[in-house]
């Protein structure tokens, strides 16, 4: 019975070998969305694997998935790590990490769908990452970034409110845009969020925040275009406000406020910082 089933699985495999890329990364995909990853996270595999059918293109390599082995990844690696990066004159250990772990995560799923018969990159280690302590944001960097915005009008309202809301609370990105009206509870200094895996949590806030909160929603939060809006941070126009909408708004106010080192994730590590430094308990 055994012999069988690895019988069909080579077969499936071999037949599998001339599918191209493009045509995996979509099984891939729908893979994630149906097995509840975080729309983040599907978008950084898209986003590694179609770096990888580029630079096979750029190579004049084929895209087939017989083609794919672990020489071919680790040349592609190679020539990425010496890329310049965002920051500096090479890509940093974390998006390599996050790349290297991204296309291990594609390949174990080929060899568990039987489109190979084994995990072609069982043998790619995960890089090492640098440890790099990062500096908080001061409060004088937090009293540049809100006195950039005029809390008197309906967008610097809104974002007074989004910032101090990811300040004082260590909400995600995707957390503060998936953040639903009915589960925003101002008067009584708390909220309820959506976060990995789908798991709920309680959250509570200062009453600076509450003061910013209250201001946002009952003088200048608009209503939604469409009836089923649910979500407390709207666009202007009254849409949902999208998490890459959210980046670039971050981006526009480290350069406004000339704290340019500004972006969500530093503003979740201050409010940790904060949170254990005024006894806070780790767990």
């Amino acid at each position: 019975m055994g012999s069988m089933k690895r019988r069909r699985r080579k077969q499936g495999a071999v037949g599998a070998g001339r599918t191209d890329l493009q045509d995996l990364m979509g099984h891939f995909e729908v893979h994630n969305r149906t097995e509840g990853k975080s729309p983040r996270t599907v978008e950084w595999y898209n986003l590694a694997l179609g770096k990888l059918r580029d630079w096979l293109i750029e190579q004049g390599e084929p895209t087939v998935l017989s083609a794919l082995d672990e020489f071919r990844v680790r040349r592609f690696l190679l020539d990425l790590q010496e890329k310049p990066g965002i920051k500096g004159p090479r890509m940093s250990s974390h998006t390599m990490y996050a790349r290297v772990n991204a296309l291990k995560s594609f390949f174990n799923w080929l060899n568990r769908q039987g489109y190979t018969e084994e995990h072609r990159l069982s043998g790619l280690r995960l890089p090492k990452v640098s440890e790099l302590v990062i500096e908080p944001l001061s409060p004088d960097e937090i009293g540049r970034i809100l006195s950039s915005m005029n809390p008197n009008a309906a967008m610097g309202s809104r974002n007074t409110a989004l910032i101090s809301i990811m300040l004082d609370t260590g909400l995600r990105l995707s957390e503060v845009t998936s953040l639903k009206d009915k589960d925003v509870h101002i008067e009584d200094r708390y909220l309820k969020a959506m976060g990995k895996g789908l798991k709920e949590r309680v959250v509570a806030f200062g009453s600076s925040c509450q003061k910013a909160l209250l201001q946002y929603r009952h003088r200048f939060r608009g209503e939604p275009v469409f009836f089923e809006t649910g979500e407390f941070f709207l666009s202007i126009d009254g849409h949902s406000l999208t998490a890459s909408a959210l980046r670039c708004l971050v981006k526009r106010i480290a350069k406004s406020s000339g704290v340019n080192r500004l972006h969500s994730h530093l503003m979740r590590h201050t409010y940790a910082t904060m949170f254990l430094l005024n006894g806070g308990d780790v767990f």
